[in-house]
């Protein structure tokens, strides 16, 4: 995530310099979603403010940021708002990038209390990532998200199950944002403080600082 953002850093100094807006549009929304995995939210906010009026097509990172970031701070009216004012649910949902865009559409369900529309938003991502060969937990997190709602729901069997294939994809790709992401959610289904407690852990060295704190708070509520 740190060379990510230097990465993307260096060609908005050169669009910058050049006078190239669509380079510097593409990388800004490109950014605002590097700054949101880090948790530094003011930034992903300003970098994907600062192009939104563009119709680049790179346009999605920062749009599903914003709403992403209204959805943390428990505005759900704000989020729902701009989730539509983007054109979000106009989104055709094709190609590998529609996994992450219906995470976020499956959190804004979730957060209105369509519990049975966000589900369906999560098999569709998995039969995308079947459909397209993902293998990288790094690319969505959106079981960890269904497995925080099937406990909700009381469907333990289910969220435990979904856990174990988290936990085990994370730990084989090994970077600490999505293990630490899915050790939270597996400690959370199986009610266990020593999966909160390696999440925090392995979190803690990583730039994913927001996910340090999630996973800080339910192992402190444990």
């Amino acid at each position: 995530l740190v060379e990510a953002t230097e990465a993307f850093t260096r060609i908005i100094d050169w669009a910058q310099k050049h006078g190239s807006f669509l380079a510097f549009v593409q990388a800004s929304h490109l950014r605002a979603g590097v700054w949101w995995r880090r948790g530094n939210l003011a930034e992903a906010e300003a970098d994907a403010e600062n192009s939104s009026g563009h119709p680049s097509f790179m346009l999605r990172p920062g749009a599903l940021v914003q709403v992403e970031i209204r959805l943390i701070q428990d505005d759900v009216e704000a989020a729902e708002r701009l989730w539509h004012d983007l054109g979000l649910e106009q989104d055709p949902m094709a190609g590998r990038a529609s996994v992450g865009t219906r995470q976020v559409r499956a959190r804004l369900r979730v957060a209105t209390g369509r519990h049975e529309e966000a589900l369906n938003e999560f098999e569709a991502s998995r039969e995308a990532e079947d459909a397209w060969g993902i293998r990288t937990p790094a690319h969505s997190t959106w079981r960890s998200d269904a497995v925080r709602l099937l406990t909700t729901l009381d469907r333990v069997e289910e969220a435990q199950a979904l856990s174990e294939e988290d936990v085990g994809r994370a730990r084989r790709f090994g970077d600490p944002r999505p293990l630490g992401i899915a050790l939270r959610a597996a400690g959370l289904a199986h009610k266990d403080t020593a999966r909160l407690a390696e999440s925090v852990a392995t979190l803690r060295p990583s730039p994913a600082r927001l996910e340090l704190a999630l996973s800080l708070l339910e192992l402190g509520a444990a």
